[in-house]
């Protein structure tokens, strides 16, 4: 039987599982209603990251990790106060990480179509305008111009990269949860996991069986998400 390891994601996986009864109806959510909520869904993904990726890294802080070591108690407080700060931010800057991107990419296209069109625009200029020289500005200004244009049209289609990322978020939650609870009530046939007695994940590994449970139930939710979400709206 070929095992895989998830070592590098414990942390990561503990905290989905101890706070289930968050992560679950937020999955849940992710998955079935990113189209008719993306601000939500945004500031969602942004409590995720905040509770799940951020707040293991801070505990690395040794000032932090020293304080919730002495204080246990307080360790769901800071999680959760983690993730509505990223959710914040996350949301404010949302809108403007989509048009950067864009208008990056943008730029990047119009570079490379300047020294496409640039020769032959030369030669246009050299033959019938012999004493004009095309200024410098007109470059910068067309990757510029290019760049905003598909800056806009990124924020434009940014709902449906946005249900895209929801839906799998959502879908891989859940399955993890789903394999999670397959593991614990069967040993062997999907893999094994070991909780320390505070209930943090020590190890985890999925058999051949258990990846492609984990995988197959994945694309089902997917494609049942992404129908719901595309579905015709009744006029």
């Amino acid at each position: 039987m070929n095992n895989i390891s998830f070592e590098g994601f414990y942390p990561m996986f503990s905290v989905l599982i101890n706070y289930w009864y968050i992560s679950l109806p937020a999955a849940i959510a992710l998955l079935f209603g990113s189209r008719w909520f993306p601000k939500i869904v945004v500031s969602t993904i942004g409590f995720f990251a905040g509770m799940f990726l951020i707040f293991p890294l801070l505990l690395q802080v040794q000032f932090i990790g020293d304080y919730i070591s002495n204080n246990p108690s307080s360790e769901i407080f800071f999680q959760i106060l983690t993730g509505l700060v990223v959710a914040a931010i996350v949301y404010s800057i949302f809108k403007f990480v989509f048009f950067v991107g864009g208008f990056i990419f943008g730029a990047f296209i119009g570079m490379w179509l300047w020294k496409i069109l640039f020769p032959s625009l030369t030669n246009f200029l050299t033959t019938n305008f012999p004493n004009y020289q095309l200024p410098d500005w007109v470059y910068y200004a067309f990757i510029g111009i290019l760049g905003l244009i598909i800056g806009l049209l990124a924020i434009i289609s940014q709902e449906k990269t946005m249900v895209f990322i929801s839906i799998i978020s959502g879908a891989m939650i859940i399955m993890f949860l789903g394999v999670y609870g397959l593991l614990k009530l069967t040993s062997g046939t999907f893999g094994s996991l070991n909780n320390s007695a505070n209930g943090n994940l020590v190890s985890i590994q999925m058999s051949t069986w258990g990846v492609l449970v984990f995988f197959v139930g994945m694309i089902i939710l997917m494609f049942i998400g992404f129908r719901i979400s595309y579905r015709p709206h009744k006029h």
